[in-house]
């Protein structure tokens, strides 16, 4: 894509405006606790974070504790993919969290922003970095022995497919960012999340195309639409023949949500 030019702007870009200084405008928003607070900024940021992870933990704690004693088959079923996708719950619980903020401020319950989007976005960085070397560190290739062709010609057979329906989705869709989109979706359906905005990245270093933000809230709007592929994938290990029904029926609805989206978008 370098090559092609696509990126000629980033390439471009002098050494003096990549190494810029952060300006106060960049670090404070409006209203923010003054420097001089009692507690570290920092610390508020992190403080935040972990809250949001502790009402995260009690909700899905809760939940899964609710399903298991009044409904122990759906427990089996769904439990371990919720506490999977945790970080969707995470996502919701921030947001509320930020509306809160923002009506505290508004009937003056609150007179300071206690978020900066600037340390915000250098913790989410960190993480996101850590995440990545994690979850390559995470991989036990001694459950693949065996399993090595399979895996190989799924994987070679994914990434095309992926790359094909990619290329022509984002095309329509990401309309003025269509590679930032293509790359940052590619990246999160062939990986992690973090495996898109590390993609992503690479072209649009400040993120100031929708495409890192689309990951976070689109997969938050995507569950919604997941919940029956979730359900069916924990069907799909009961046997082989199962695994074949769910095949089709998630192929069947595949095309039933690109018809819809076409029709939407003719």
């Amino acid at each position: 894509m370098q090559k092609k030019g696509k990126f000629k702007k980033q390439l471009n870009t002098q050494p003096s405006e990549l190494s810029k200084s952060v300006t106060i405008e960049d670090f404070l928003d409006k209203d923010e606790i003054p420097v001089s607070h009692s507690i570290d900024r920092l610390t508020i940021q992190i403080g935040l974070i972990f809250l949001v992870y502790v009402i995260t933990y009690l909700f899905l704690w809760g939940f899964t504790s609710f399903l298991a004693k009044h409904a122990s088959a759906v427990d089996k079923l769904v439990s371990s993919m919720f506490w999977g996708f945790n970080f969707l719950f995470g996502t919701l619980f921030a947001y509320l969290l930020n509306l809160i903020s923002k009506c505290f401020k508004k009937f003056m319950v609150m007179r300071h922003q206690y978020q900066n989007n600037y340390l915000l976005n250098r913790i989410s960085g960190l993480a996101f970095d850590v995440m990545i070397v994690c979850g390559i560190g995470t991989i036990n290739f001694e459950d693949l022995k065996g399993l090595w062709l399979p895996f190989i010609l799924m994987s070679i057979l994914g990434g095309i497919v992926t790359f094909v329906h990619l290329k022509v989705i984002c095309n329509r869709i990401d309309r003025g960012y269509e590679e930032e989109g293509f790359l940052s979706m590619f990246g999160m359906l062939t990986g992690i999340i973090s495996s898109g905005i590390l993609l992503v990245r690479e072209i649009d270093t400040s993120f100031e195309t929708p495409a890192a933000n689309n990951l976070v809230t689109g997969t938050s709007t995507a569950v919604i639409f997941g919940i029956p592929i979730i359900v069916l994938v924990g069907l799909a290990s009961k046997s082989t023949a199962m695994t074949f029904i769910v095949l089709g029926i998630c192929l069947f609805y595949y095309a039933c949500l690109m018809a819809i989206y076409f029709f939407k978008n003719k």
